[in-house]
């Protein structure tokens, strides 16, 4: 971000195409706080912000929980008429779901009569991230009643509300669908999302057995999740194997 900052530095007047990729990189560095005072630069500089900047600005809220100030930015953006575009509404769903105010995230998916995925995922993940599984699985079941295809955000949203609580079955089915279904391949959040789940039921051998047969390397990420379930169950052999392959894994990125 250094060197974005420096490049920034030589534009004489920015448009908003040059603050909102500074902004955005800023909130993809976990630097939310920064993209907001560039934000209020821009302003103070007297660029206004078009539809893409506003979207990366709630981003920016989100990722912050700056409840006040993503309110005011989104009366801003009804004042503008951006309210009804589809990336502005998922980003507010995603706004205020990252902030806990599940009502105005409804309030704002409900505002609309043609919801997309992307939508959809936004407020799954709001209550998946809230804990409120009962929601999740109810929300998921009335997109695909409605004929919205869910994608990979989606998936995760709801194998990580299975895992945490304990719909073992339940997630199979989801897993298995994601193919069948929706002919999405699985990525590596998604078996991820199974390893963990198998892992806190005790089923501990077809975690394992999930991991040698993922189409994708082991991660860290991979074996410490199935190293921690062996560690509360009490799996010697597994937890050995998990053990093994992170010594490997330490090893290969060590100098």
């Amino acid at each position: 971000m250094g060197d974005a900052l420096g490049v920034f530095s030589t534009i004489f007047q920015p448009n908003q195409v040059c603050w909102t990729a500074l902004m955005l990189g800023y909130v993809e560095n976990s630097q939310a706080e920064t993209a907001l005072h560039f934000f209020l630069l821009m302003q103070l500089e007297g660029c206004s912000p078009d539809v893409w900047t506003l979207v990366c600005v709630l981003k920016a809220c989100g990722s912050s929980v700056a409840l006040r100030l993503g309110r005011i930015l989104h009366e801003e953006i009804t004042s503008l008429g951006f309210q009804f575009q589809g990336a502005v509404i998922s980003s507010l769903v995603d706004f205020y779901s990252r902030c806990g105010s599940m009502d105005e995230a409804e309030l704002v998916f409900n505002s609309v009569s043609r919801k997309d995925a992307v939508s959809w995922s936004s407020l799954i993940a709001g209550y998946s991230r809230q804990g409120d599984n009962d929601r999740v699985i109810q929300l998921f079941e009335k997109m695909c009643d409605e004929g919205v295809k869910p994608d990979g955000v989606t998936y995760v949203s709801v194998l990580a509300t299975c895992s945490r609580a304990g719909m073992i079955e339940q997630g199979k089915k989801f897993f298995q669908e994601m193919t069948s279904r929706c002919g999405l391949d699985p990525g590596i959040e998604h078996y991820h999302c199974m390893i963990d789940m198998l892992g806190r039921a005790k089923q501990l051998e077809e975690a394992l057995e999930m991991v040698e047969a993922m189409p994708f390397e082991a991660t860290m990420v991979t074996w410490t999740s199935l190293l921690a379930a062996c560690s509360k169950w009490k799996n010697g052999r597994v937890e050995k194997i998990a053990c093994d392959n992170i010594v490997s894994l330490l090893r290969q990125i060590s100098p």
